[in-house]
């Protein structure tokens, strides 16, 4: 059975003032499951594309698919300031599709499994698959070739009641849209297969191509898969742990096979544990592997043994999350919360300060407009920045206004109950929960900051 896998991403800022083409690595792990011996396989990137549906058709016309798998890495562009939904172009990839094959088109990816049912029902393609689906589509293609299955018109009857077995499937049957109960889950061992990408093109727009070191566990409208399933016991923290011996030998495999020498660490903490992190860094060095990397960090367990650690085995920059507004509870005053507050700046400023004093770049992504937001806290915020993404360091600064309103989240309850939306319907495309008492003035004075300082930027 003859595959194309499609990456839909175009977005290509991380700021408004720098450019950051992320590599479809998630597509190049499912690509990594296929056995191509079986079904021939194509990857269509369209980042670079100067006209993507006439690319989309070109290869369609020319590969002649019999299963399409089309990828979505980001429902929007997540600002409030200018909000682009992706949905759209997804769309219109599936409709040119269409237009030139009967193959059966499935979808997926990351902002699919975000919203799984409300984007199966805008995208309108055949199947789509919830959750880290690399294995999943595997099984998908084959299951699809021993039922002589190459069409969207083929899935009916008893080839449903097989697919609905595998994990994570969103299909039609009988005019209605179903679910499979459990989330697909992959352990993501393969290594990810980067042949078919433009490497030079996303070298010099990007973090670095992505090695997973841990990913935590999902939260989606979809059930999480049983315990036997999961890959990582329910009590642990992390989902995938990848050894330092598995992050090494991943590294010098890029290195070797496609002449790579930057990289971004995929990790939502990458010094917890600390110990690992330290044992990672150190690894990297008696390897003698002059890379560049990045990754995320976060206040808990950092020392300066281990940024100067990081520093040593090429870091470049790490992603650093700003201070929140804390949960408010009926029993806690106002002072309570300023207090958490100030307790948040102080912890994460000290952690700029420490990258600093190590010569190690940073960015903070600082979010505005949380409830419980008031001119006061906005101060606040905008003097931590102020003093951790001053002139004199190489800092920056994303300010991000608003928070994303995703159906079935406390915050959108909360919206529904301030009248700030008045039903769920619409969270599909890009909209934003924004404290009322600071929604009038805040993009002004975030705007104005921006203006006085070139490395910070408003979304």
């Amino acid at each position: 059975m003859r595959i194309l896998l499609i990456a839909t991403n175009r977005y290509n800022r991380w700021m408004s003032r720098q450019e950051v083409r992320p590599l479809p690595i998630g597509l190049a792990y499912v690509a990594a499951y296929i056995d191509p011996e079986r079904h021939p396989l194509k990857i269509l990137d369209l980042m670079f594309a100067e006209d993507y549906l006439a690319q989309t058709e070109a290869t369609v016309r020319e590969f002649q698919p019999e299963l399409v798998g089309i990828s979505l890495r980001n429902l929007d562009n997540g600002s409030y300031v200018n909000p682009q939904s992706a949905l759209p172009i997804t769309r219109d990839v599936i409709q040119r599709v269409r237009s030139c094959c009967d193959a059966t088109i499935a979808c997926g990816g990351p902002a699919f499994s975000t919203l799984p049912e409300e984007c199966f029902k805008y995208l309108e393609p055949d199947l789509g698959l919830a959750g880290d689906a690399a294995e999943t589509f595997a099984e998908l293609a084959d299951l699809l070739q021993s039922k002589g299955v190459s069409g969207g018109s083929g899935l009916s009857g008893h080839v449903l009641k097989d697919l609905s077995q595998l994990s994570g499937l969103i299909y039609r049957e009988e005019g209605k849209i179903k679910t499979a109960p459990h989330r697909a889950s992959s352990g993501l061992s393969r290594p990810p297969r980067l042949d078919d990408l433009d490497l030079d093109q996303y070298r010099q727009a990007g973090f670095g191509v992505g090695v997973i070191t841990k990913l935590g566990w999902y939260s989606s409208t979809v059930a999480a898969p049983p315990e036997e399933n999961a890959g990582a016991e329910p009590a642990s923290q992390w989902r995938i742990s990848h050894s330092v011996e598995q992050v090494i030998a991943e590294v010098k495999r890029l290195q070797r096979q496609h002449n790579l020498r930057e990289f971004f660490f995929i990790d939502q903490a990458f010094n917890s544990p600390p110990d690992f992190a330290k044992e990672l860094c150190r690894g990297l060095l008696e390897e003698h592997l002059d890379i560049k990397w990045n990754t995320n960090l976060r206040t808990d367990g950092v020392d300066q043994e281990l940024v100067s650690l990081m520093v040593q085995s090429g870091c470049q920059m790490v992603l650093i999350g700003g201070p929140a507004m804390p949960a408010k509870s009926a029993q806690e005053e106002e002072t309570d919360r300023q207090r958490q507050l100030s307790a948040a700046i102080g912890q994460i400023r000290e952690l700029c300060d420490l990258c600093h004093s190590q010569g190690l770049a940073y960015s903070i992504t600082q979010g505005f407009g949380e409830p419980g937001e008031t001119e006061g806290t906005v101060s606040a915020k905008l003097a931590f920045l102020s003093h951790t993404a001053s002139a004199d360091r190489t800092a920056h600064v994303t300010m991000r206004v608003g928070n994303r309103l995703l159906p079935g989240s406390d915050l959108t309850k909360l919206a529904l109950e301030e009248g700030i939306i008045p039903d769920e319907e619409q969270l599909l495309m890009p909209v934003f929960f924004v404290a009322p008492t600071v929604r009038d003035q805040l993009v002004g004075i975030l705007e104005n900051a921006a203006g006085e300082n070139p490395s910070w930027n408003v979304m």
